[in-house]
């Protein structure tokens, strides 16, 4: 089960395939860098669940603390089984 609750639930109930949410707050310029690596995946037509993993992956390589790569999650469509 995902860490992430409420707001991204609602999106989902009304709709939304998947939701990328934050778990908890994250410095701007590290989000800019997730979501920079999260668009760039999406465009190469990666599946949003596999986006987010490199994204998470890609931020690790000049971040590696993961304070500032793992509260970035998927919730889904698109999601592996079991996550």
């Amino acid at each position: 089960a995902s860490p992430i609750g409420g707001l991204p639930r609602a999106f989902l109930a009304a709709g939304a395939s998947a939701v990328i949410a934050a778990a908890w707050p994250v410095d701007d310029q590290i989000t800019l860098e997730f979501m920079v690596h999260l668009h760039e995946a999406l465009r190469a037509g990666e599946s949003s669940a596999e986006a987010v993993r490199r994204a998470r992956s890609m931020v690790a390589l000049r971040h590696p603390h993961p304070f500032h790569w793992a509260a970035f999650h998927h919730v889904g469509a698109g999601q592996p089984e079991g996550a």
